[in-house]
């Protein structure tokens, strides 16, 4: 049996952070099997989904109990 990590991908430098973290949990590191969920919680794509891919992502984090996800903050617009 695998774990399995919901992984909420974002922009730029959170980006950057998460790709590293990735790499450190990757199973040839770890070696414990283990099942990555994507979702692009990028602006843009929040953007075009309405949020819905955030509704998605956090339903299928619940079913999981895992998730990863860089801490950013993405600037308003002016």
């Amino acid at each position: 049996m695998s774990a399995r990590v919901v992984v909420l991908e974002g922009d730029q430098t959170g980006q950057e952070l998460l790709l590293e973290s990735l790499r450190v949990l990757s199973p040839e590191v770890t070696r414990v099997p283990t099942d990555f969920i994507h979702y692009d919680l990028s602006l843009a794509n929040r953007r075009a989904t309405k949020n819905s891919v955030v509704h998605e992502a956090a339903k299928v984090m619940a079913t999981t109990g895992l998730g990863l996800k860089a801490a950013t903050i993405t600037r308003g617009e002016r």
